[in-house]
């Protein structure tokens, strides 16, 4: 058994509780619990494993993330000691979500389906994108980049398996996110933090601006897709009125200074690439976002899809605190299958 545990409600940085779960699983369950080993990273996260008479038993926790891995090797035929061990491990850990998968190994051994890409959807639901041809694969320090040619979307960009952009409906999310900035006239100096594959800064050049500012901390995405996706990029990437900047967001807000508008492009969901509370980490981007415009100056945000409603009303609750005028918009984008929120504010 493979199984994600997500949105846990239970404390996943305690090594002693997390070890006894382990202990007190395997021995109810009467697996035979010869040894356990754990280990604690640092700052956050841990490693529990259990070796049993028949295989092994691990837990990996990520709890800034709220989300912990579970695998259950046996070579017993029956199948009631693994599944009652997974459902005493989501008693003490209390998943909102767990996705599991079932895989019988031996010579038929069948890990990875190759001819999909799967994103997961806030509610418990996942889309399926067909594998047409795999036009780009690769692994950055920071995530992994798959770009793959479907039969209804043409080109389509996955970051980690969640897609990002396609070349049919491209139009309607970098429309989106810059439409607002247009109509109120804010094109002199933007920047968009995230936004690598281009087209949300090709969009706001059609439209006049006159300094445009691409932050992007990953700069294999760039590269992949000024190769892979110039329908979405064109030459943008060349224009003099384009300033790509490699680094961390959070790092160029310190730096840089005085925009008429800033895109944010990037997620809402950062647990992956912080140690710090989710809202924490929202709070303090936004409000460094909100000191680096101008007076009047606009911020516009894509979200996540309109039934996360956690998320909107977090995002809602920490732009209260520096901006006004906010509104949201939800619309719906072909390729995420979804409609998908986007919000916009005026700095206070």
């Amino acid at each position: 058994i493979v199984s994600e545990f997500i949105n846990c409600r239970s404390d996943l940085n305690d090594e002693k509780a997390i070890t006894d779960m382990v202990k007190n699983g395997i021995n109810i369950c009467r697996l035979g619990l010869i040894k356990v080993v754990s280990h604690k990273f640092s700052p956050v996260g841990l490693t529990v494993i259990a070796i049993i008479s028949e295989s092994h038993v691990a837990v990996h926790t990520f709890p800034e993330a709220k989300h912990a891995s579970i695998d259950i090797y046996t070579c017993s035929k029956s199948p009631e000691p693994t599944n009652a061990l997974l459902e005493y491990f989501k008693k003490h850990l209390k998943p909102q979500t767990t996705r599991t998968i079932r895989v019988k190994r031996g010579d038929e051994l069948e890990i990875n389906d190759t001819n999909w890409m799967i994103s997961y959807g806030s509610i418990g639901t996942e889309t399926r994108y067909h594998i047409k041809e795999r036009i780009f694969s690769g692994q950055s320090k920071f995530q992994k980049i798959d770009i793959i040619l479907n039969d209804s979307f043409g080109r389509m960009l996955f970051l980690d398996d969640d897609v990002q952009i396609a070349e049919i409906g491209d139009s309607e999310y970098n429309d989106a996110l810059v439409h607002p900035i247009s109509e109120a006239e804010k094109l002199g100096r933007v920047a968009i933090l995230g936004g690598g594959d281009g087209g949300v800064a090709k969009e706001l050049i059609k439209r006049g601006a006159k300094d445009v500012y691409l932050i992007d901390i990953d700069e294999m995405v760039i590269a992949a897709c000024k190769e892979h996706l110039p329908s979405i990029c064109g030459d943008v990437f060349e224009d003099k009125r384009v300033k790509v900047i490699i680094d961390d967001a959070n790092n160029f807000l310190i730096n840089y200074h005085g925009f008429d508008s800033i895109i944010y492009d990037l997620t809402l969901h950062p647990e992956w690439l912080t140690v710090n509370n989710r809202e924490k980490f929202l709070h303090d981007i936004f409000a460094k976002i909100s000191k680096n415009l101008n007076e009047g100056g606009m911020v516009s945000i894509q979200c996540c899809d309109v039934y996360d409603i956690e998320t909107i009303n977090m995002l809602k609750n920490i732009l209260r605190k520096n901006f006004k005028r906010i509104s949201f918009t939800p619309v719906f984008i072909r390729p995420f299958c979804v409609e998908w929120m986007f919000a916009n504010a005026i700095r206070k």
